[in-house]
Order: structure tokens, then C-alpha cells, then sequence
């Protein structure tokens, strides 16, 4: 069967004659192309027959083989707007990549990992239980670990640059706001506002998991979770009796500032003495300002300071590019971006992120007015990221999926036996 007629088996959807030429097919058959360099998969991703996509795949097809544009099937599946035919080849994408990349250092890897979770979740659980204040000293512990981490896994994927998003924008006015300036109010408000509103949302946008294995997630949950516990424990507990303390106000009878490690009355606590209701400046207009100079900062570097680099490398991932080429494309965020014109796609992305911010800026008012509505706020967030993990563990530990596994494995093997 020559090129051509396999291809157009495969655009016509003539699913017997495709199974046909796979169970006979020679070596390499499927790197085969037409002179547009498009492999048998690359064409079936610009269709709607599914089921000869993953007859490819499971033929152990190329997904990552690209045209003479440089296109891989995903990129054609989504420019040709086959939603179906991009979820199954980013599903098998990061199956392929999880089986190439498991070793056995990666087992032990993810053992301590599990471990080190469990026993973070522990060391939290009896921080909010019995010494609130005391999480602030874990997240000054643990936060350079996860940075370092973090950025080791974005450096060899060309996404370092993800570190100058927001939320890590918010770990930086963090660590500013303990070591530097505690007495500010005005900066604490600011925090409660970013941590509660835009941090907390991007759990939920973002569909974090309480994956106990894996590193990568366990750092997405420390990067948004661990600062809304530590200004929460802040906001509602007195700086010298760590007991829950009253709306807008904390006990006036503040003792004189310790150099000594104590985890109820430091300097980090101490212009908590008396907390005022809020007003509208301090939690909408000084973070939207706030906001605003991130924003302004964060596109001077991209595309003045790195400007050169970012536009020459299209490897390089930045959030405006992840969206676009790697979110799915029911995505309301992603839908309202492609309706614009390309050019002006950044500039409907950036105004998108900021109508975003200030909707999730407007529950912090209440949060910080109800010790109940904040609790439980952060505590729905926190069973969605449960929910998503054990949707995780549920879908890969699946028994019938551990059969169909090991049956096709040892199909793979007689097969071997056999040549």
C-alpha cells in the first residue's frame, strides 16, 4: 500500500483498511509523509475519526513528530479545531512521557516524596490546631526548597520564565512583608487580598491536586495554599496567646518586641494589635495598584529585556503561549483570547487576567470581616484539591486499568517471544 493510499484510508476514515495495513506494516511504516512532511498521525489529528487515531497511537506512533512547518498532530488537531483528537494525543503524550521517564531513582523518589507530604500535611494539621502563628516559620523553611524545585523542573521544559507569574510575585511581597516590613498594615492588607483572591482562585482554575507522590504538584499547593494559611493564622489568632481573636480588633496589651524565637509574640505579629475594619483603598484600589506594577513589570521583561530571546525561541514558554498551545480549547479564558485578532490576542489575555484579579479581590472583604466565611472559604478550596487528587489516584490505580495494562504488555511480550 503506497503513501498516498494509506493517507487517504486514513481521511476517509476507513478504519478496516487502516487495521488492515498495521497488521502487516513494515518497519518505520508509520514515519512515512506526504510532502507537506505530514506522518499517517498528523493526518488523522485534522480529523474527527477517532478511532484510527488511536489505532496509530497504540501502534506506538510518533506524537511528537513534526511536519516541514514544524507541527507536531497536537498543533494540527487544535488548529483544525479537533477538541476530541487533542485530548487523546496530550493523554498519551503524558502517559508516553511518564513510562520513558520512570527509573528506578524515580521510585524512590517519589516514596520520600510521599512521605515528606504526609508528614508536611501533619506538621500543618498540628500547626492550625494547637500553634497558628507557627506556620509562618514552616513557610520561611519549606519556601526555598519548592523554589529551587520548581525551578529544576521548569529549566530543562524552556518554561523558567513561568517564575515571574504572579503567584510567585506574591512570594516575594511574602517574604518582604515577614523579614522587612511587619508593621505595615497597609502590606498585610495587600496580602490578604492576593493570597485570599487571585492565589487561592488559581487552585481552582488551575485544578491542583493532593497527589502525595508527586513533587511537581505538592509545589503548586505550597505556592498557593501554605501564604493563605500563614495570613490567615495572621489575621484571626493573637500575636500573644495564639487563641482566636476578635473581628477588626486583636487584645491592645501587646508585650514589647522579642529577638527571642517565640511562635506567639514576635515582630511579625506585632502591628496586629489593633486591626481596623477595612475600607476600600486598602483592599481594592492599593492592590489593583499593586497589580498594575507587576503587570507593567512583567511585560518589560519579557519583551523588552528578553524580548529578543523569547520571539526568536518559540520553545520558550511564557503564560500567554501556554495557554494558547497547551490549554484545552473549552477553556472560557482561552475561547474569549482566540476570538480576537492575533495581534491583539496578548492584549485581550492581559485584560482578561485583570477583570479576573479584581472579581476574585471582592470575597476577601468578607473574608477578612468572618472568621466562619474565611474558614470556610479556604476549606471548599482545600476539598477540591483533595477531590482532584483522589480523581488522580483513582484513574491510574484503577484495577481494570491495571489489566488492560498488563494484558497489553503481555501481548507486547509473545509478540517478542515470537520474532
Amino acid at each position: 500500500m503506497s503513501v498516498t493510499d494509506i493517507l487517504a484510508h486514513i481521511r476517509e476514515g476507513d478504519t478496516e483498511a487502516v487495521e488492515l495495513f498495521l497488521e502487516d506494516m513494515p518497519d518505520n511504516a508509520l514515519k512515512i509523509c506526504d510532502s507537506s512532511g505530514n506522518t499517517p498521525l498528523h493526518v488523522a489529528s485534522m480529523t474527527n475519526h477517532h478511532n484510527i487515531l488511536k489505532m496509530l497511537l497504540d501502534s506506538d506512533a510518533d506524537v511528537m513528530a513534526r511536519n516541514t512547518c514544524g507541527k507536531t498532530a497536537m498543533d494540527l488537531a487544535e488548529e483544525h479545531q479537533q477538541a476530541i483528537s487533542l485530548v487523546i494525543l496530550r493523554d498519551y503524550a503524558t502517559r508516553r512521557e511518564e513510562r520513558t521517564q520512570r527509573r528506578p531513582f524515580s521510585r524512590r523518589r517519589d516514596r520520600f516524596t510521599f512521605i515528606f507530604s504526609v508528614a508536611l500535611l501533619q506538621v500543618t494539621q498540628y500547626c492550625l490546631i494547637r500553634t497558628p502563628l507557627m506556620l509562618r516559620y514552616v513557610y520561611i523553611a519549606l519556601l526555598p526548597f519548592f523554589m529551587v524545585s520548581r525551578f529544576l523542573t521548569y529549566r530543562p521544559q524552556k518554561a523558567v520564565l513561568f517564575l515571574l507569574d504572579f503567584c510567585y510575585f506574591v512570594q516575594v511581597l511574602m517574604v518582604v512583608y515577614l523579614f522587612f516590613m511587619p508593621d505595615s498594615v497597609a502590606l498585610f492588607r495587600i496580602l490578604f487580598v492576593f493570597t485570599n483572591g487571585p492565589l487561592l482562585f488559581a487552585v481552582i482554575a488551575w485544578s491542583n491536586s493532593l497527589v502525595f507522590h508527586s513533587l511537581d504538584k505538592l509545589t503548586s499547593i505550597f505556592i498557593h495554599t501554605f501564604p493563605v494559611l500563614t495570613i490567615f493564622a495572621l489575621r484571626w489568632y493573637s500575636p500573644n496567646t495564639g487563641e482566636p481573636a476578635q473581628p477588626f480588633m486583636i487584645a491592645h496589651a501587646v508585650q514589647p518586641v522579642s529577638t527571642t524565637f517565640d511562635p506567639y509574640n514576635t515582630r511579625m505579629t506585632h502591628h496586629l494589635a489593633v486591626m481596623e475594619e477595612p475600607n476600600i483603598r486598602e483592599f481594592f484600589v492599593n492592590p489593583l495598584l499593586v497589580y498594575l506594577a507587576w503587570q507593567v513589570v512583567y511585560l518589560f521583561i519579557i519583551h523588552v529585556v528578553l524580548g529578543y530571546w523569547v520571539n526568536k525561541d518559540h520553545d520558550i514558554i511564557i503564560s500567554f503561549r501556554y495557554l494558547r498551545k497547551y490549554v484545552s480549547p473549552g477553556n472560557p479564558l482561552k475561547r474569549v483570547m482566540l476570538a480576537a485578532p492575533t495581534r491583539l490576542q496578548e492584549v485581550v489575555y492581559i485584560i482578561l487576567l485583570l477583570g479576573l484579579a479584581i472579581c476574585t479581590f471582592i470575597p476577601t472583604w468578607f473574608m477578612y470581616r468572618s472568621w466562619t466565611f474565611h474558614a470556610t472559604y479556604c476549606l471548599t478550596v482545600w476539598m477540591m484539591c483533595v477531590y482532584n487528587g483522589a480523581n488522580r489516584y483513582f484513574k491510574y490505580l484503577n484495577p481494570r486499568r491495571r489489566r488492560r495494562a498488563g494484558g497489553k504488555e503481555a501481548k507486547e511480550l509473545g509478540k517478542g517471544k515470537k520474532q
